[in-house]
């Protein structure tokens, strides 16, 4: 990387790039695409007007635009260092709202796309946006709860129950991860996805995960089922990493 990122997430393009976004200590936010068959990190500067500098997930909408999330997208640099909004912490709470940001990679463009997405019951460190293809995310951060929001009307469309069992004192039982096990170049009906929850009786040594299917029907409404689920084992960390 051309400098220290804070943060970053990283996201895979379909040219076999990968598209690097992330904060530095300055308050400014930088993106950077990398070319793994040269080698090269790419730099490029997002605009002055990003206050918040850790994007909390990402994903490629067509083959020249990628969406970047962010839990805030608060304020300019220079209202950051006025003396009434450092009061308040460096935040300016009328504007402090989760937001899409479109990026042209190819005109260099960056445009506020949305500030009206569903935001989470606290600050996660990472959300799981998931898109499927044509217009379609869907917003994981809970097992049981799902989203899903429309791009081209710039809305939330549906609200999906999972009937899965949960941690007993977690209602809500924050996903972990969330990954779709298709391709994102077509648009379908129908979406296999896969879940990592934390396990309730040996959160060290172990995760839960579940493969559900989503179908979209005649109707519109969209109906999640659950197709298998089990806890995936992994060794001691003293045996990992000592």
């Amino acid at each position: 990387m051309n400098i220290e990122l804070c943060k970053p997430v990283l996201l895979q393009l379909r040219d076999g790039r990968v598209f690097i976004c992330a904060g530095t200590a300055e308050l400014e936010c930088w993106a950077e695409l990398y070319d793994p068959v040269k080698g090269v990190f790419g730099r490029r500067i997002l605009s002055d007007a990003i206050g918040y500098p850790f994007p909390s997930s990402c994903f490629q909408w067509t083959d020249q635009q990628v969406m970047i999330y962010y839990h805030s997208w608060v304020y300019d640099k220079q209202e950051f260092y006025h003396l009434s909004i450092r009061a308040l912490g460096g935040e300016d709470k009328e504007h402090n709202k989760p937001s899409l940001l479109l990026y042209n990679m190819v005109e260099k463009t960056w445009d506020v796309f949305a500030d009206n997405l569903l935001a989470p019951l606290y600050q996660m460190r990472r959300r799981n946006l998931v898109y499927v293809g044509g217009d379609i995310l869907f917003i994981i951060d809970y097992a049981t709860c799902w989203f899903v929001y429309d791009l081209s009307s710039k809305k939330e469309v549906e609200k999906i129950k999972l009937d899965i069992e949960c941690d007993p004192y977690d209602a809500g039982e924050v996903v972990l991860e969330a990954f779709y096990a298709g391709t994102n170049v077509m648009e379908s009906a129908s979406w296999v996805f896969y879940l990592f929850l934390n396990n309730t009786h040996d959160h060290h040594n172990a995760l839960r995960y579940a493969k559900v299917g989503v179908v979209q029907a005649k109707g519109g409404d969209y109906v999640a089922t659950l197709l298998m689920s089990g806890v995936l084992r992994v060794g001691l960390y003293s045996d990992i990493y000592m």
